[in-house]
This record gives structure tokens, C-alpha cells and sequence, in this order.
């Protein structure tokens, strides 16, 4: 009987040493106008391996220079405290533009929580921003958990580079 062959394994010429990766808390509350589309503002980077999100534009994930590629996203948002007694929707808009990526909770109950994923092709320089509807007759001030309350339910997005483009 012959000795099975094994196969031999190359090191890569370069191992990734980060997967670019952003994640994004707010730790105030935010002002939704009824009616009307309102990217979330975002106080604080949980983690951003590349620098994907800056204070002086708060509401976007912007992909670094060189690190075009596909991306996964995921926006969560809970209305807290008092609630919505509306039609309240989840997208999220890609360079300004809104994408069909949305949800509806319907009427939202004082602990209603919504969440999108999807992914797309992003290049350098491209945003993503998570952004919010209701149509309650009247703003709503959205409340917000502290960050690093380990609340699964803080508001939050992130943004994951899955492979990279040529």
C-alpha cells in the first residue's frame, strides 16, 4: 500500500495584519424630524482599525484611500424610553444616495428594535451612513445607551471590508 500524498502549503507573500473594520456607538440623544430621512450622528468609534470614522463628520463611514473592496454593514437602532407611535423605517444611504436596504417596524412599542445588514461595493473615499424615518406628527428626540454599557441594544453600525478590489 502506498503512502497517501500530503500536500504542501506556501506562506503567502503578505498576510493582512487587520481586517478593515469600523464600528460606531452614540452616547447622546439625537432630534428625528417627523417625516424626514435623518442620518444618525455617531459620538464615538467602539473600534476603527483604518480611520473610517471622523468627529468632523459624524454621521458617515467613509472607506480610506487604497482600501476599496466589498463591504458588510449592519445598523441597529432601538426606539428607547417612551417609543414611537408610528411607522418608523431603518436604510442606509451611499454617498448620499438612499439604498433600498430597509426595514419597517410598523408602530414601535417603547423597546422596538430594528436592524439591517447587507453589503456593497465601496472605493476609496465612498460613505455609508445609517439613517432613520418616523412619521410619529412631531420629532421625536432619539435616546441613546451609554457606550460600553454592553447593551446589545445601542444604537450602533459598523462596516467590514470583506475582500478587497483590484
Amino acid at each position: 500500500m502506498s503512502a497517501i500524498p500530503q500536500p504542501s502549503f506556501e506562506a503567502p507573500a503578505s498576510v493582512p495584519t487587520r481586517t478593515p473594520y469600523v464600528e460606531v456607538w452614540r452616547n447622546t440623544t439625537q432630534n428625528i424630524p417627523n417625516t424626514s430621512w435623518t442620518a444618525l450622528s455617531w459620538t464615538e468609534a467602539f473600534s476603527d482599525s483604518h480611520g473610517f470614522w471622523a468627529a468632523t463628520a459624524p454621521t458617515r463611514l467613509t472607506v480610506p484611500s487604497g482600501l476599496s473592496g466589498l463591504y458588510a454593514y449592519e445598523f441597529q437602532w432601538e426606539a428607547a424610553g417612551s417609543g414611537l407611535a408610528a411607522a418608523t423605517f431603518l436604510a442606509v444611504r451611499l454617498n448620499g444616495t438612499l439604498q433600498v436596504a430597509s426595514t419597517s417596524a410598523g408602530s414601535v412599542s417603547s423597546e422596538g428594535r430594528m436592524r439591517i445588514s447587507g453589503h456593497r461595493l465601496m472605493d476609496g473615499g465612498s460613505y455609508i451612513e445609517g439613517c432613520l424615518y418616523q412619521a410619529s406628527g412631531g420629532a421625536y428626540i432619539d435616546q441613546s445607551f451609554a457606550v460600553g454599557s454592553d447593551d446589545p441594544a445601542s444604537p450602533f453600525m459598523n462596516l467590514t471590508r470583506l475582500a478587497a478590489l483590484s
